[in-house]
């Protein structure tokens, strides 16, 4: 059995009411990032636009938002040893303040695993996170600490 319908000659009006049924724009028109639009033609939004006030996309980078917020990511030293704190610094300061923190092993390379370690947060500011590895037994290989920082 095969059923066949062209949606192409449809009559989809007589099946709408209102503005729907004879609508080439939207019947209320809205204004997005100061730009107007109501639906009849196509809109270019500004370069950078409420999203992008400053960045620098590379392995210790940041993403800096228009109403403050800033995201930062960043890599510490390879490490063999168990215990060992480093301080990471921030590819750039926190203006105001440093609201959350998370770190996770960026290299793992010798005879082990992540399943034996882990990163624990000793400190932080506005300009650097202090950070220690942890593991259950001697590691055997190398780690870097990989650290991901929200603030403003």
């Amino acid at each position: 059995m095969s059923i066949s319908v062209d949606v192409t000659n449809a009559d989809t009006a007589a099946a709408c009411t209102g503005n729907a049924a004879t609508a080439t724009k939207l019947e209320t028109a809205y204004t997005i990032n100061g730009v107007a639009f109501d639906g009849s033609a196509d809109i270019t939004l500004p370069a950078n636009s409420t999203f992008d006030s400053a960045h620098s996309f590379t392995s210790n980078g940041y993403q800096k938002l228009n109403n403050g917020l800033i995201f930062q990511w960043c890599r510490g030293s390879n490490t063999t040893t168990n215990q060992e704190s480093q301080t990471v610094t921030f590819p750039i300061s926190f203006p105001s303040a440093c609201l959350s923190i998370q770190v996770s092993d960026y290299i793992c390379t010798g005879s082990d695993s992540h399943d034996n370690m882990w990163w624990q947060i000793i400190d932080f500011c506005t300009s650097y996170a202090t950070v220690v590895l942890q593991a259950a037994q001697e590691t055997g290989g190398t780690h870097q600490p990989f650290i991901f920082a929200i603030g403003y």
